[in-house]
């Protein structure tokens, strides 16, 4: 009876959290759509428009001029029946480009908006606004006039082309409401976050040293309120989900399936005859153009190219997918992915040191740490933005979190020496760190503090759990770095 009680009560704080999240939606990201449903629209007569420095031609297309400034003038304003002062005015245009492309459109166009109130001989000008015809939300100008509106001057400029085409012009247009499930699903975990985090949470009663189902439950709110903000800001910059121009872990993909560490692009003949390929001088004066004759961040030696990067990522992750598939894995895709285990890493890192340090340590104050972490690794950035030089660093963050957290696994059995299994597995997860970025072996270094202790425990008799664990500590290193030298030697000459 208490758990039917139990589970109805949380079933109704779910349903007041996703309620609140809706509410927000409406009334706050929508507040514009909600006040506009009381405006009274007008159509403001294309007749009666004025135009500066510009054309227009028989099919009703403004031709904006390359000199002075091209503007249209919304006059009279205060003469409108507008019940109430002017809000907003929606244009309904297309940017057809017909110079080349009849009717296509390309670019953007900036509006910069200067409004004179009928009180005043004075401009006030507004912030520009860039609009796009396939964005509803940038067809609106939106004003906060003191007085009523007499002119309204709206001064024109075309990123690319020079066509306009207007239409029509509403006044006081009403804004439809624009509903974002992924905005809601924010809201909503953002709200269950600080509902697991409030004083009176189970998470402040729980101590490290326990894990239930809701403090990992907490623990996964917590990691998607920081993580899908950035996933949200990735979609609406545009970011192309398979980037066709810097692409080297594809490119070593495509050369690794094909049996061979050299990329399969040949170098231009040009740049295998320079007496000196590496110098920017004698490129330049051979009329070699970056990123066109020659691409950058790529490593050319004795007449073929080589990926730049730590090759592990592509061996991990790219060949297999590409091999299997026959297509491509994207460099944002994989950062989502991995974006889970760096949390994951994290989280469990600091959980097995408090573990061993502060066992009275809460779950509240753990995941606090752990959020303090994940942002400051700005994994968040790279999410907002990813890029394929992200792509190392993130691998080698993954494996280098995991490894630590293993190693301190092994220490957990308060014993004379490691377990082996743990220790061998952190250690290959931080000698995979080092395939992904070289100067990631600086984190080995905390083998030293982690085990040196335990080889000066006991007597002479104790030699071979010393050996165990040496040797459960170093040799997963030892594959992954003679794979490293022979890719190394193949691409720099050197091991």
């Amino acid at each position: 009876m208490d758990d039917a009680k139990t589970g109805k009560k949380d079933l109704k704080i779910w349903g007041i959290l996703l309620l609140a999240a809706l509410l927000v939606e409406i009334f706050v990201f929508n507040i514009r759509s909600v006040s506009s449903l009381f405006y009274s629209e007008i159509q403001y007569p294309l007749s009666d428009l004025d135009i500066q420095n510009m054309s227009v031609d028989e099919l009703g297309v403004l031709h904006l001029e390359e000199e002075g400034q091209s503007a249209i003038y919304l006059k009279n304003l205060n003469e409108l029946p507008v019940a109430g002062k002017i809000r907003n005015v929606r244009l309904d245009l297309e940017l057809p480009d017909a110079s080349d492309r009849a009717w296509e459109e390309s670019g953007i166009l900036t509006i910069t908006p200067y409004v004179r109130d009928a009180g005043h001989d004075q401009y006030d000008i507004l912030a520009d606004q860039v609009c796009r015809p396939e964005v509803e939300d940038t067809h609106f100008l939106w004003f906060k006039p003191a007085d009523p509106v007499k002119t309204i001057v709206l001064v024109m400029h075309r990123s690319e082309g020079d066509s306009v085409l207007l239409n029509g012009i509403t006044i006081n247009a009403k804004r439809p409401f624009q509903i974002s499930f992924l905005r809601i699903l924010i809201l909503f975990v953002i709200f269950a976050a600080a509902f697991f985090l409030r004083p009176s949470s189970f998470l402040w009663k729980e101590k490290v040293r326990d894990h239930s189902t809701k403090s990992l439950l907490a623990a996964g709110l917590v990691m998607v309120c920081l993580v899908t903000p950035a996933v949200f800001m990735n979609c609406i910059n545009g970011y192309s989900w398979l980037n066709t121009g810097f692409r080297p872990y594809q490119q070593l993909a495509e050369a690794l399936n094909a049996g061979q560490y050299s990329l399969l692009e040949d170098p231009p003949q040009a740049l295998m005859e320079l007496e000196n390929p590496y110098d920017l001088t004698l490129r330049d004066a051979a009329g070699l153009v970056e990123n066109i004759d020659y691409p950058w961040d790529t490593v050319y030696y004795e007449g073929k190219y080589y990926c730049y990067f730590g090759p592990l990522p592509c061996v991990l992750f790219y060949l297999p997918v590409y091999s299997i598939f026959g297509t491509h894995l994207d460099d944002t895709a994989l950062l989502l992915f991995l974006t889970p285990f760096v949390f994951a890493g994290i989280y469990l890192c600091l959980a097995e040191w408090l573990k061993r340090r502060y066992p009275e340590t809460s779950q509240g104050y753990l995941l606090i740490f752990t959020g303090m972490g994940f942002l400051g690794s700005g994994l968040m950035t790279v999410l907002g933005g990813p890029d394929a030089h992200d792509v190392p660093r993130v691998c080698g963050l993954v494996f280098v979190l995991w490894g630590l957290y293993l190693w301190q696994r092994s220490l957990r059995a308060e014993k004379d020496h490691p377990s082996v299994w743990p220790l061998a597995a952190g250690s290959l997860c931080m000698a995979l760190a080092v395939g992904c970025r070289p100067n990631m072996l600086l984190f080995s270094i905390f083998a030293i503090p982690f085990f040196l202790p335990y080889l000066k425990k006991g007597g002479e008799n104790d030699s071979r759990r010393r050996i165990k664990t040496v040797a459960g500590c170093l040799l997963p290193y030892v594959p992954v770095a003679i794979w490293m030298m022979i890719y190394n030697a193949s691409r720099f000459g050197s091991i």
